[in-house]
């Protein structure tokens, strides 16, 4: 990371990440994701990912186009695709440097530059690769990697963030002081998100084309997988370094930090 964007982090964490937009039923933005089901729509010239996270939103993917010149940012940004061999590579700028690229608030400015590589391997598995460049807040691009489970099971529904927003005492913490662990909060534990199904088995589907088949509603099967970490500074990779070699040191694993709204659940 950048310098400013360690300290935003680090502020981020101290005020128990009330800031986040989120929370508050806003747009979470790419590569950020919601451990919630959501449905592939696959057209030739046009792929759509609608959202049962969150918000009640969708995403589009334009097939073998050009991003449109002097982008307006926003929260989704301008997205195009194209195919490399079995892989839909998804390429999004045009992005605003209000939303979180992940739930511990990592930031980004609005020149950031988001590589999406759908593959999906079989009849149930769903790889995505996310790659991060925004030079202006981490030295060097990073990568996350998920993989998501096909659903056959449901159907998208309805999900209006704000009707659950039930904790309004978390979004307005913001303390001052360095001793977080002696603030008293209030709040509600989070309901669990829906468990991805097991993975159905056999070939991948293939369109009358011949291109892979994403349709479907797919479930994501667990939290990201970083294989390669970000460009730390010195002082954060030896703090990195700390707490994986002791995880009793997760503040998740802390009383305090267990009444999260729904909205915390966000990946």
């Amino acid at each position: 990371m950048q310098p400013w964007a360690k300290a935003l982090v680090d502020k981020r964490a101290l005020t128990n990440y009330s800031d986040d937009l989120e929370a508050r039923c806003m747009p979470g933005g790419p590569p950020r994701s919601a451990p919630y089901h959501y449905q592939i729509i696959q057209t030739p010239k046009l792929v759509l990912i609608l959202f049962e996270g969150n918000i009640h939103s969708y995403r589009q993917y334009f097939i073998d186009t050009e991003h449109p010149k002097n982008l307006k940012p926003t929260w989704y940004g301008d997205s195009h695709a194209h195919w490399e061999g079995d892989t839909l590579v998804v390429d999004t700028i045009g992005l605003n440097d209000k939303s979180w690229i992940d739930m511990p608030g990592h930031p980004h400015t609005d020149a950031m530059h988001v590589i999406e590589r759908f593959h999906r391997r079989d009849f149930g598995n769903l790889e995505i690769q996310n790659i991060i460049k925004d030079p202006g807040a981490y030295t060097k691009p990073w990568a996350s990697n998920r993989v998501s489970t096909l659903e056959t099971a449901i159907e998208m529904s309805e999900y209006v963030c704000n009707e659950n927003n039930v904790d309004p005492d978390h979004l307005n913490f913001a303390p001052t002081d360095k001793n977080v662990a002696a603030t008293t909060r209030t709040g509600v534990n989070p309901p669990p998100a829906k468990k991805a199904p097991p993975a159905a088995a056999g070939p991948t589907p293939r369109t009358p084309a011949g291109k892979v088949d994403f349709s479907g509603v797919w479930v994501l099967a667990g939290s990201p997988n970083l294989p390669g970490d970000p460009s730390y500074q010195p002082a954060a990779l030896k703090i990195y370094q700390e707490r994986k070699s002791n995880p009793s040191l997760d503040p998740e694993l802390l009383p305090a930090r267990r009444s999260r709204p729904r909205q915390r659940l966000a990946i």
